[in-house]
């Protein structure tokens, strides 16, 4: 798997198809792709060309033109046109023997 953007903990992979049947996500201010253990999100505050969907779990991001994602503490990122899929960074945790998310 190619990690083709990383911002902090939230990791979008670039796929080649977009699920067309996924249900689809209905922006409030910007699309939240991730919420950390506070108040800060990685959000992509402006809509227009992006289309975000879930589909068997699995959350997807089509950008039509460069889209910035932002967060509190990691500032901006520019996403190029493309598919995306949504993963979250993890860590092996020794203690519990078993992978776990990384907290932002």
């Amino acid at each position: 798997m190619k990690v083709t953007n990383q911002h902090g903990d939230l990791i979008l992979v670039r796929v080649d198809k977009f699920p067309q049947d996924g249900k689809a996500f209905k922006p409030k201010k910007g699309y939240v792709l991730e919420r950390g253990e506070g108040v800060h999100t990685h959000v992509l505050e402006d809509v227009e060309g992006v289309t975000v969907v879930e589909k068997d779990g699995d959350i997807f991001v089509r950008v039509t033109k460069p889209t910035r994602i932002n967060h509190e503490e990691h500032g901006f990122q520019t996403l190029v046109p493309g598919v995306y899929k949504k993963r979250i960074e993890r860590v092996w945790d020794y203690e519990t023997e078993e992978a776990r998310k990384v907290i932002d």
